[in-house]
């Protein structure tokens, strides 16, 4: 029986195996050779002089007959041009932030890359060399770009980090990496288009706002192309673009050589009942009648437990709502920290400066999620982000209790969550990476995130391309089993009610 059709609390242990044991199958592609570091240092250059690919933003002398020749010297001609930045605050914030649309995720704003660095989270010290791109449009004539102190107007930026390691990034190249170092290829440096320690998807190339759509996969497309060039001159082995959006797919495809597409899976809750042409949720009690009635009864006896039995209480606190002596006491650090002590493979990449500096920076879009006990002390909580578009992101949960309190962990993170973005009328829920199981037996469903990757030395890129080709299969066949699974069922179907159980039902 294929993994992907077992039951989901083995899915994660079967899944490494298989797939790690195909792709070492795949690794006789890569030759020997070693790689040599190249220093990198920050520059400008042109990203295209293609006239004909800008006709949209300006005037454009395309063609080659002599009447256009003669007149290439006299008109305005467009460039784009692409600059890198070692740190978020060499890029004005107010430009960046244009770039954004409504439905981005907040991860994507300055302020979020400011906090990261400025904290020293996500710095060269930790591995995290900040690499930032800016392209911007700038005019010239007869094939040449004017000199001009303005630097032109922004239509383009990414999120670049060189890094040293694969720690942070949630999509798991390590494999990768020991394949090419026992192949006698240096897999680090290597370049990675993300939002550090953040697994959730959003734009990774952001355009300026009233482009056309051949535009967009134009600049795109140069940007990837710009990215591969980087890394093979500065003797980078790769180029990562983890979480990006579907629309990214098509052009970063057609750069030379194509990017390798990968697709992984996370459990999103959506708020959309089945039984009401997809309509909201009006209450968590009509979200809980989608369920059969055996995990029905197991949810409210866990909620039971954490108002009743343990006497505690929560409350939801948004944005100016969160008192100033939450960040300046740390007390949400302690709540992040907490968990990372009590795991052995836990990973502390932030810090209490970090937080503090969310208090004055990045204040409105934070929610949190605080248990409390009859003394009125927080004793857990959740760190979760909102969205301009309804969207709930969860990312950081922890319990300061002398003990562990049983089923607060799925109050707190899911049940309390999902209650309060139905009454806040919030559209969906992204919980993070992990505790699939947990997840898909509380309502949330199997959805595909994306990553695209360019391996520079041809052996290793056609290792990972048939590796991904197997991963594909895989993953798209695990999504599709786990839908027709779905522990949410409509009953217009005739599956809700009293029906069987999901994968891995009781198996808590």
């Amino acid at each position: 029986m294929p993994w992907s059709r077992c039951l989901l609390t083995t899915l994660g242990v079967l899944q490494v195996i298989n797939l790690h044991a195909f792709f070492w199958q795949v690794c006789p592609h890569i030759q020997a050779v070693h790689q040599r570091h190249l220093s990198f240092a920050p520059h400008s250059s042109m990203l295209s002089r293609r006239r004909d690919s800008f006709s949209v933003m300006g005037t454009s002398t395309g063609g080659s007959s002599e009447k256009e020749a003669a007149t290439m010297e006299r008109e305005t001609q467009y460039f784009l041009t692409v600059k890198t930045h070692t740190n978020i605050s060499q890029i004005q914030a107010e430009e960046w932030n244009s770039l954004l649309r409504f439905e981005d995720s907040p991860f994507l704003q300055h302020e979020w890359f400011d906090c990261l660095e400025a904290s020293g989270c996500a710095v060269p010290a930790t591995g995290w060399n900040p690499c930032h791109l800016t392209i911007r449009m700038v005019t010239g004539r007869g094939g040449e770009v004017a000199e001009s102190d303005d630097p032109g107007e922004l239509v383009a930026a990414a999120p670049v980090y060189i890094k040293t390691h694969s720690m942070g990034e949630f999509i798991f190249d390590n494999e990768w990496a020991s394949a090419a170092y026992r192949s006698g290829l240096d897999y680090y440096p290597k370049v990675l288009v993300a939002v550090p320690f953040t697994p959730a998807s959003g734009a990774r190339l952001l355009l300026k706002r009233g482009l056309s759509r051949p535009m967009q996969r134009e600049i795109r497309r140069m940007v990837g192309g710009f990215l591969q060039d980087l890394a093979k001159n500065n003797g980078f082995s790769s180029v990562h673009v983890n979480f990006c959006e579907e629309e990214e797919i098509g052009a970063l495809q057609e750069a030379q050589p194509p990017y390798l597409h990968r697709t992984s899976m996370q459990f999103h809750w959506v708020n959309r009942n089945k039984d009401k042409d997809g309509l909201p949720y009006s209450s968590f009690d009509e979200y809980l009648s989608a369920f059969r009635s055996k995990r029905r009864i197991k949810i409210k006896k866990e909620r039971r437990s954490i108002y009743e039995d343990a006497g505690l209480t929560l409350q939801v606190l948004r944005g100016r709502d969160i008192p100033d002596s939450y960040f300046d006491s740390d007390l949400i650090f302690k709540l992040y920290v907490s968990t990372i002590d009590k795991l052995f493979y836990g990973r502390q990449y932030l810090n209490e400066a970090f937080f503090r500096l969310l208090k004055g920076k990045f204040r409105e879009p934070l929610c949190l999620v605080l248990a409390r006990d009859a003394g009125g002390e927080v004793v857990a909580g959740t760190f979760n982000v909102i969205s301009n578009d309804k969207r709930f992101y969860g990312r950081y949960w922890g319990c300061v209790a002398p003990e562990d309190i049983k089923n607060l962990h799925f109050e707190t993170c899911y049940y309390k969550s999902i209650e309060y973005c139905i009454e806040a009328g919030l559209a969906a829920m992204e919980p993070g990476a992990g505790n699939s199981d947990f997840k898909f037996m509380r309502g949330f469903e199997p959805v595909h995130v994306h990553s695209m990757h360019h391996l520079v030395h041809p052996g290793l890129r056609q290792a990972v391309d048939d590796f991904l080709q197997y991963e594909r299969r895989e993953v798209s066949g695990t999504v599709e089993y786990l839908s027709e699974k779905s522990a949410v069922r409509g009953r217009r179907d005739g599956q809700g009610g009293e029906g069987g159980q999901a994968p891995g039902e009781g198996g808590e």
